[in-house]
């Protein structure tokens, strides 16, 4: 139930591999999608509805569909994603007395022991803390799990379980040439574009500017090459808005408002926008773990990323697994830049111990399977 993005589409599918599993998902309504969807070849069923809210109660179109849903597949166990989610899921298991867990995915970009105190986020997370109605609460990352705990969640009540990528399934799609043509049309990339894409929201919290001014210095540096960089973020709000505005401003005092976009991509078309890509940048000083480092590293493509809380946990090696930048320095990110279009010894080796690092400790079915051991321990 409810958000997570991603890392829920990738748990259901590959729970839904196992025969013995089936997975109902209830999420939000999404643009010319179906409200109702059965997964061919596999047990997965979604159920896609409005999560608007009335005066009387917030998410109640979602609550009577998991009501309704209850009563008509009396499910064994109910699992809820993030904040949303976790409301829906309370209500359902109030009703129904199934066993509840939880998975918890943001992370603040300043942590204190305030935190509770002035973030609504962090103040329903200690709220959902306090309840033990909800069995179990999921860490995707020991980031998280430290917060939880941080949060006054007992150790006792949390299971640790990395987030986890398909690998075969981004590789295929990263290869799939109407994905990878429609990536080259929509960016117009040339044969001798270099691509650095930066995936990230557009929120100062992402430190962005950062990027921007790396960009500049590392064309200036590299003046034989043709750059091509990339913010993957769409404005909602009047804050981004005006940050998007503001790194519009910065780019041309950099020298790279010509070749500087911001766009998004559908789904299918992220692994092959990686696999274009000369590298992957995540200039953020904190992260829950950061999975599109995982997304990229599957597709073999080198990422390089402040050395701050959550990526550290993929990027375990600086130059073996990726590379490491100061955070905040931009000058520094500029010289691993420069690194990766100047070192083809480094680049090999980044592109092979990265992919490895990534299929032995965040596979999507090592997931799942660490996944159906905990379902079971709470269903017995």
């Amino acid at each position: 139930m409810g958000g997570g993005g991603a890392h829920s589409f990738y748990l259901a599918d590959a729970l839904a591999r196992h025969p013995d599993v089936q997975i109902h998902v209830l999420t939000s309504s999404a643009k010319n999608m179906p409200p109702e969807e059965k997964i061919r070849n596999k047990n997965l069923f979604i159920h896609r509805i409005d999560f608007g809210h009335s005066m009387a109660l917030p998410y109640e179109p979602a609550i009577q569909k998991g009501l309704q849903l209850c009563k008509d597949i009396c499910p064994h166990l109910l699992h809820a994603q993030h904040t949303g989610g976790s409301l829906i899921g309370l209500h359902l298991k109030a009703s129904f007395h199934l066993p509840l867990l939880v998975t918890l995915h943001k992370t603040p970009i300043k942590w204190d022991k305030k935190i509770v105190e002035r973030a609504p986020l962090y103040s329903y997370m200690k709220l959902l803390s306090q309840l033990n109605i909800i069995d179990l609460f999921i860490a995707g990352s020991q980031a998280f799990r430290r917060e939880l705990q941080k949060i006054g969640v007992p150790e006792e009540r949390i299971r640790f379980i990395y987030h986890g990528v398909p690998i075969r399934t981004l590789e295929r799609l990263a290869y799939g040439k109407k994905k990878v043509l429609s990536v080259v049309q929509k960016l117009r990339l040339e044969r001798n574009d270099n691509l650095i894409v930066c995936p990230a929201r557009i929120d100062d919290r992402k430190q962005l500017d950062v990027f921007i001014k790396a960009a500049g210095l590392s064309r200036k540096e590299l003046p034989d090459k043709t750059f091509k960089f990339l913010i993957t973020g769409s404005t909602k709000t009047k804050a981004e808005v005006d940050y998007k505005n503001h790194l519009e401003s910065m780019s041309r005092s950099s020298g790279v408002h010509d070749c500087l976009r911001f766009d998004t991509f559908d789904f299918e078309e992220i692994p092959a926008l990686y696999r274009l890509a000369k590298v992957c940048v995540l200039p953020s000083s904190r992260e829950g773990l950061g999975l599109v480092l995982l997304e990229s590293l599957a597709v073999k493509t080198p990422v390089v990323v402040s050395k701050g809380m959550g990526v550290t946990e993929v990027v375990k090696t600086d130059e073996r697994h990726g590379l490491f930048f100061l955070d905040g320095d931009y000058v520094d990110l500029k010289r691993q830049l420069v690194k990766i279009f100047t070192n083809k010894e480094l680049v090999s080796r980044l592109r092979k111990t990265g992919h490895n690092r990534v299929k032995k400790h965040f596979d999507a079915d090592m997931m799942a399977n660490n996944y159906l051991k905990v379902y079971k321990e709470m269903i017995q």
